[in-house]
């Protein structure tokens, strides 16, 4: 695992739900009761939110859970299969 991302267990969508309503990270944080370096931290994915707060926010935005956060594993394991597709194409255009 990359430096960048050793520690981290969860990715999010949070700061793509509330920009697309237009909330800025002050007005996120008052909606869920936490401070906008809290609401900072999730969104860069330094921390995880609390199980309470993880269905805080799903509520706020109308989408289950699993539908604003995403395992770690399950991500970069997506973008090995997207290199593995890449390089598979490209060695098929290269031996013809």
């Amino acid at each position: 695992m990359t430096g960048r991302l050793r520690g981290k267990t969860m990715l999010n969508d949070i700061k793509q739900l509330r920009t697309a309503k237009g909330w800025s990270q002050d007005y996120l944080s008052f909606r869920l009761g936490c401070s906008r370096q809290h609401v900072v931290n999730i969104e860069k994915g330094k921390h995880d939110p609390s199980l309470e707060l993880a269905m805080q926010i799903a509520r706020l935005f109308r989408r289950p859970v699993e539908a604003i956060f995403h395992p770690l594993e399950k991500a970069l394991r997506s973008c090995e299969e997207a290199v593995a597709e890449s390089a598979a194409a490209i060695e098929e255009t290269c031996t013809h």
